[in-house]
């Protein structure tokens, strides 16, 4: 086997598991409206934030809420990193399980992050007002992302 046929045969391999990426949406371009993240295969991600209180702090936190909406006929299963940049670093950029996340989705319906879910694959806390010193968010986005 010469070496154009290696690289043609992992050329191949390669492209049954390449992953894409979504937009990096950052904080001003967020607000409690649902905006496109990213589309792929009849598969929308939609993203916002919202106020979250919960007993025992004075201010509600802040969190980033994820919707995935199938438009298909069938269901898809999806497959991601739920990334949150701040200034001082990134939660979620690693290609890692403990940061990724899997979901079905049946057809024609959504599934949505709330503030009670406690479910950090569609929702990530962003903001505790009743803390000083924490990290400062500056944008999201989904890394590693496959639809099948």
């Amino acid at each position: 086997m010469n070496f154009k046929h290696i690289i043609s045969i992992l050329m191949l391999v390669l492209s049954f598991n390449s992953f894409s990426q979504s937009t990096n949406l950052k904080l001003q371009d967020l607000s409690n409206d649902w905006k496109l993240l990213h589309e792929e295969s009849g598969i929308q991600f939609f993203v916002k934030t919202q106020e979250c209180s919960f007993p025992g702090n004075k201010l509600p936190f802040v969190y980033s809420i994820l919707k995935i909406e199938n438009t298909n006929a069938e269901a898809k299963k999806v497959t991601y990193n739920y990334v949150h940049y701040f200034e001082e670093g990134c939660d979620g950029c690693d290609a890692n399980g403990e940061r990724t996340f899997t979901y079905e989705v049946a057809p024609n319906t959504s599934i949505e992050g709330t503030c009670s879910s406690n479910d950090p694959g569609l929702s990530g806390y962003i903001d505790n007002p009743n803390f000083d010193g924490g990290w400062h968010f500056e944008s999201v986005q989904l890394l590693f992302l496959t639809v099948d």
